[in-house]
């Protein structure tokens, strides 16, 4: 697979404000386009109703373990799908489009 676009990830959280954002993630949207044309949406309240809410049942979960297992600076979680999965093919180019947060459109063409 190769990226077409870069993104800069992880984003800092520093400056941010984390209210707004915790408010904006269950309303944000989300469109997938394959060569251009819109073949799936969907929105943050398709990760159980926020993806913040995921994140908090998913540290709740690890602390209540109470092993040395945590969710330490950057770990990666992935708070499950907003929309509906896609076939991929070799050849597909393929845009993630966001309304409602400040992020770029991402591309990724799979060769």
């Amino acid at each position: 697979m190769t990226g077409v676009q870069t993104c800069a990830l992880p984003i800092s959280a520093g400056g941010l404000d984390i209210a707004g954002l915790v408010e904006a993630l269950p309303r944000f949207s989300v469109k997938l386009l394959r060569h251009g044309e819109v073949v799936a949406e969907g929105s943050g309240k398709n990760s159980l109703r926020s993806p913040a809410a995921c994140l908090a049942e998913l540290a709740t979960a690890v602390a209540a373990r109470g092993d040395h297992d945590s969710l330490g600076a950057g770990a990666l979680v992935s708070s499950g799908t907003l929309t509906d999965s896609q076939p991929m093919a070799a050849g597909d180019t393929w845009t993630a489009t966001v309304d409602g947060l400040d992020l770029s459109p991402v591309t990724l063409q799979i060769a």
